[in-house]
């Protein structure tokens, strides 16, 4: 194997991990702060946003990781354990 076969997979996990990201922007709804006489407060509605953010980022990194972990094992099974320090990069 050359060095550049281990390009590709380093390209295609930043690739994912944008579209990840842009994904996780698209759906995340973060919780919004209210300014009122007594500070800056959160509400139980604006809280439960909060953690649907972290729902929808876990969600994304699940499925972006069963693509990355599918696209290795299809196009490098014959690599053996060096494309589990591909992966772990």
């Amino acid at each position: 194997m050359t060095l550049s076969v281990f390009w590709r997979p380093v390209v295609a996990m930043l690739t994912l991990g944008a579209l990840g990201g842009v994904v996780w922007k698209w759906f995340a709804k973060p919780a919004l702060w209210e300014a009122t006489d007594r500070g800056v407060v959160l509400t139980e509605d604006a809280s439960t946003a909060r953690f649907g953010v972290i729902v929808v980022f876990v969600v994304v990194g699940v499925v972006v990781s069963l693509v990355w972990g599918w696209y290795l094992g299809g196009r490098f099974s014959n690599a053996s354990w060096p494309i589990v320090l591909v992966a772990g990069v």
